[in-house]
């Protein structure tokens, strides 16, 4: 026995079947592969004036196209249109006598807002 194990003093213990240099088979079990993040560029506010000028999202949009990410233009937002209708046809329900407007008066949505929102809409 004269390889480098024996010569160092470590002994027979470490060269047997299961022993500390053979590494023992574990039920190894690959992880599941994950999908990459998809990489987000945000619109910074450069000059610090509290809004995101043109100059500022054109530059984020040159940024994600460099990268092959996108640009992150809003975050949140406010209610959309069916969150309105909803909100009032609930209004209505509980009694408040508001009515609906009808297709085509002022103030009524009209099918361009529809399709729209619909372009719009988060996938559920």
């Amino acid at each position: 026995m004269n390889n480098g194990i024996a010569k160092r003093g470590f002994g027979r213990a470490m060269m047997k079947k299961g022993g500390y240099l053979q590494s023992p088979v574990i039920n190894s079990v690959k992880p599941k592969p994950t999908k990459p993040k998809p990489k987000v560029v945000e619109v910074r506010d450069i000059n610090k004036n509290g809004k995101k000028d043109g100059f500022e999202v054109a530059r984020a949009k040159g940024m994600a196209k460099g990268m092959g990410a996108r640009v992150k233009l809003k975050s949140g937002g406010r209610p959309g249109l069916y969150a309105n209708i909803q909100a009032k046809r609930k209004r209505i329900k509980a009694g408040s006598g508001e009515t609906m407007r009808k297709p085509g008066s002022k103030g009524a949505p009209t099918k361009a807002n529809f399709v729209r929102s619909a372009e719009t809409a988060k996938k559920q």
